[in-house]
């Protein structure tokens, strides 16, 4: 799967990326590639196959989606943009900062872990997904990096967050949940959810936090 002209990154920066995105059609015949894909993967994706499972002829598919690389691009957008909102309704209502932390890391890793089109196809294509997972990781890792980042700043704005460097910290705690979504075993078990939260508020939250003060974050002043 190429398409040097769109990445998940510059797609989700553009508004026009994800073509139909309001468009019902679309939305159909978005969810039938997604279903296809998930049963067969990539490679064995048909424009053909999926008009048929859309229930829709093949100019309307192509009037939405040129390419079939235009069409995998924009499946994965949309679960990529389904997933972020996902893990902002999880944080919405939690009463602290670092609770917000703490949940946002541990979703980012549940969410990634057992997405299921994501894991079926590094089931029956390995070698098709995993070099966008390790080689290709920072252009994948940016597109969580940016919301968790905007989430830091939060606590910057407020007054609960030091003057550490954002990007940085953010980076810290993207490359540790992809770490865990990645290699799993060891003595982190990312299957719990209780002992995920505990290794997130333990060893990833609160180390933020601590530096935050010494660098002048809240606890530093009171």
């Amino acid at each position: 799967m190429a398409s040097p002209e769109l990445t998940v990154v510059t797609a989700l920066e553009d508004s026009d990326a994800e073509p139909g995105q309001d468009d019902e059609v679309a939305d159909a015949l978005l969810l039938a590639a997604r279903e296809l894909m998930e049963a067969f993967g990539i490679r064995r994706l048909r424009m053909d196959d999926v008009a048929k499972q859309a229930g829709y002829g093949r100019a309307t598919l192509y009037r939405r989606f040129a390419t079939r690389d235009e069409l995998v691009w924009a499946v994965i957008i949309r679960d990529v943009r389904a997933t972020l909102d996902e893990i902002e309704a999880a944080i919405a209502d939690l009463a602290t900062f670092r609770d917000k932390l703490v949940e946002a890391f541990a979703a980012t890793v549940e969410k990634v872990r057992t997405h299921p089109l994501l894991q079926r196809l590094v089931q029956i294509e390995p070698d098709l997904l995993l070099p966008h997972l390790t080689t290709g990781a920072p252009d994948a890792l940016s597109v969580a990096r940016k919301p968790m980042r905007g989430l830091l700043e939060q606590g910057r704005v407020s007054g609960e967050l030091g003057p550490i460097d954002l990007d940085i910290a953010a980076e810290v705690m993207i490359r540790l949940a992809h770490s865990l979504v990645l290699t799993p075993g060891g003595p982190i078990d990312a299957t719990d959810p209780a002992g995920l939260r505990r290794f997130a508020a333990t060893h990833v939250v609160d180390p933020l936090l601590h530096l935050s003060a010494l660098a002048g974050g809240p606890a530093a002043r009171s």
